[in-house]
């Protein structure tokens, strides 16, 4: 590093902290040119500019099963990174969510004397959790929920809740009449937003779960289509080829051509044909109109009249863009069985469930989120029901609980602050 320019280290691990971490990045960029920005993470931030370190985008995993399989690339990357903060500090170092690598690494470059900013503490969505794996190893927390903050200062942090970054970020790009005409959509026709997920397995086996939910609204209301989100971190291209083989699916991609980056298969086409006959349920004649975007998940939700979203961050972008959803979750049998197991103390798989503690939008899991159950829930949320009244009232108080827009930039001011660029009073 250049040693007359300041530097940060940002470390994410997931799509979503990929995310908030080149908002971060192109914040700070704008109030400090001359900080340099190193980091790990993957496409976003690298397009807002942060030199990485380690590319970070196969590591995602939820649970011990998928977790073992990117053992060898985080134990990798975190000897790495850990040698390089030692042999070259930064003024300050940021981490992003992602417990089972931050923590860690928390513990080894804090009692060197790296100051530590921690942003959203691991499980902070959790309203029972405790930050005892933290403790003694950062000098300040930036948390996206109040009852986080809460317990943060109760057990002696230095924390912040300066609102949800997401409030900062999650908005459509277009008018609902600039989306509908750049992607062939109809305006007389009704869009449904799939969101499957981010990761690789989520893709396996919630997307097939979705599409065939979307046929069978599809046989109800001839006027839907279907719109599917695809994270960064999801091959594209191998998705639509893969959707390509589906018969009773009239898919339209609009991701950009490129070379195939991983030799995955996501295994759609074989687990839909499987739920197919699992349901017995006979695909319908007319093909069923999905259209394939590259992201765009702010768009979709703000002009989908529901949607079917996959457990995580995607809840929180339907709240704030007052989406009425079904939120479902499927893994493998071994992660069901593990959920079983080890997910006893968790009440709700959605954010607006558990930010306002009560059922906000109906939930689905394993087994339960068969297509059939997805789809009878999903139908009175497209009409003018009493059960997409409520869902709309309860997201209107979800989002109202998130705090004020502006947290991005208060954190980045506050991570100026911690550096020494810009005096601390009023900051946040």
């Amino acid at each position: 590093m250049d040693s007359k320019s300041p530097s940060i280290v940002i470390v994410t691990g997931e799509a979503s902290g990929d995310l908030y971490g080149a908002h971060l990045a192109a914040q700070l960029t704008e109030m400090c040119p001359e900080l340099q920005i190193l980091g790990v993470g993957s496409s976003r931030m690298r397009k807002a500019g942060v030199r990485l370190l380690r590319d970070s985008s196969s590591w995602s995993a939820i649970g011990i099963v998928q977790a073992l399989k990117v053992v060898p690339a985080l134990e990798f990357a975190f000897y790495r990174l850990r040698k390089y903060l030692a042999a070259s500090p930064p003024d300050l170092l940021v981490l992003v969510d992602f417990g089972a690598f931050n923590v860690r690494l928390a513990g080894r470059v804090h009692p060197l004397g790296i100051k530590t900013l921690y942003f959203i503490p691991p499980g902070s969505w959790y309203r029972g959790k405790t930050y005892k794996s933290i403790s003694g190893n950062v000098d300040r927390v930036v948390t996206p929920f109040p009852w986080s903050h809460e317990t943060l200062q109760k057990e002696g942090f230095a924390s912040d809740f300066l609102g949800h970054p997401l409030l900062d970020i999650v908005k459509p790009t277009a008018s609902r009449e600039d989306f509908f005409a750049q992607f062939s959509i109809n305006p007389s026709e009704t869009l449904v937003g799939l969101l499957p997920g981010s990761r690789g397995h989520e893709v396996s086996h919630v997307l097939p779960a979705e599409l065939i939910a979307a046929g069978m609204l599809a046989e109800k209301d001839p006027s839907l289509t279907f719109a599917i989100p695809l994270a960064s971190s999801i091959c594209a291209q191998r998705v639509a080829e893969e959707l390509s083989q589906i018969p009773w699916i009239d898919m339209q991609s609009f991701c950009p051509q490129a070379r195939m980056r991983s030799r995955r298969r996501y295994r759609i086409e074989q687990i839909t044909a499987s739920l197919v006959k699992e349901e017995g349920w006979v695909p319908p004649k007319t093909p069923v109109r999905i259209k394939l975007l590259p992201g765009q998940a702010g768009d979709i939700l703000a002009y989908s009249k529901a949607a079917i979203v996959t457990s995580g961050t995607a809840t929180v972008e339907g709240a704030i863009l007052g989406c009425p959803m079904v939120i479902v979750y499927r893994g493998s049998r071994l992660m069901q069985l593990e959920y079983k197991l080890l997910g006893k103390g968790i009440k709700y798989i959605g954010m607006p469930n558990i930010v306002l503690d009560r059922v906000v939008c109906p939930e689905l899991m394993g087994d339960d989120a068969s297509p059939r159950h997805i789809a009878e829930l999903v139908l009175p949320l497209l009409t003018d029901s009493g059960e997409r009244g409520a869902a709309l009232s309860g997201l209107a108080e979800v989002r109202a609980y998130l705090g004020e827009p502006g947290a991005i930039c208060k954190t980045a001011r506050l991570i100026l602050s911690m550096i020494g660029h810009i005096p601390e009073e009023g900051v946040v």
